[in-house]
């Protein structure tokens, strides 16, 4: 029989289709644009040497795909952190995770400086993002004790600006590669002075240091970090500009010693 289909497709059905197709071709677009120069895993042999051999390609290559992700890891490192200050909230229980923190953080960098041969290696990359990740935590930890004991106006305000400053630049990876990690100086100055913020928060929960003790003691650890973090470039130190700048950074840390100190 001739005439009109007993039934016909909704008009609706047809636009929820391109919909749904525009929805999978822009996911798609994304993941292409993320995944660019990023070879494919059957390039490589099956089993554990053949992933490890697949991740160390894509490392060593950084093809612009993963150039693209890296940029992203603000926004990913501001999620974790939201979520470090949500849970360490309650603050003192806490403290022997910012004790352990503290000390392979130390730890680590002395032996990254003095021991490490392979410091461009994937695992070396790997242990540096930990560092970062650990000493940003450290910081968004203490953040908040300052907040509560500043009081204004007074001088101790100063802690609270130079705390969220070291957090920022430990939070973007990038930024801590392209400003701090290639510079010798810089950085021994970031890791002497994230030191002295714990340990200046840390020594009178611990040792029931009174506040000016425990800003002198601090500040001489953290003047020794510099020295012990700059000796295997001590080379660098024959250029003017790089001795004013270990200068200018132990003056940073006698100020913090004496603008610490509360009215």
């Amino acid at each position: 029989m001739g005439g009109a289909p007993l039934w016909a497709p909704h008009p609706l059905l047809y636009i929820n289709k391109n919909r749904l197709a525009a929805k999978v071709n822009y996911i798609m677009k994304i993941i292409r644009h993320y995944t660019e120069g990023i070879p494919p895993r059957s390039a490589f042999p099956p089993g554990w040497r053949g992933i490890a051999s697949y991740i160390a390609s894509i490392f060593n290559d950084m093809p612009i795909g993963l150039i693209r992700v890296m940029k992203l890891q603000p926004i990913f490192a501001l999620v974790t952190s939201l979520l470090v200050i949500f849970l360490f909230r309650k603050g003192f229980e806490y403290v022997p995770i910012a004790i352990v923190s503290v000390i392979f953080a130390f730890f680590y960098i002395t032996y990254r400086l003095y021991l490490m041969r392979e410091k461009k290696s994937i695992l070396a990359s790997l242990w540096d993002t930990a560092l970062l990740f650990i000493l940003n935590n450290m910081l968004l930890f203490i953040l908040p004790f300052y907040f509560e004991s500043m009081t204004f106006p007074s001088r101790n305000m100063l802690f609270a600006p130079i705390i969220i400053s070291l957090s920022v630049v430990s939070n973007w990876y990038y930024l801590y590669q392209r400003a701090i990690a290639r510079h010798p100086l810089r950085s021994s100055l970031f890791y002497a002075l994230t030191f002295f913020c714990v340990l200046n928060f840390l020594f009178p929960i611990i040792f029931g240091m009174r506040n000016i003790t425990s800003l002198l003691v601090s500040g001489g650890i953290a003047a020794l970090a510099v020295v012990l973090f700059v000796y295997p470039h001590i080379d660098i130190l024959k250029n003017i500009k790089n001795t004013f700048v270990i200068i200018a950074g132990i003056l940073i840390i006698l100020s913090l010693l004496w603008f610490g100190r509360s009215f």
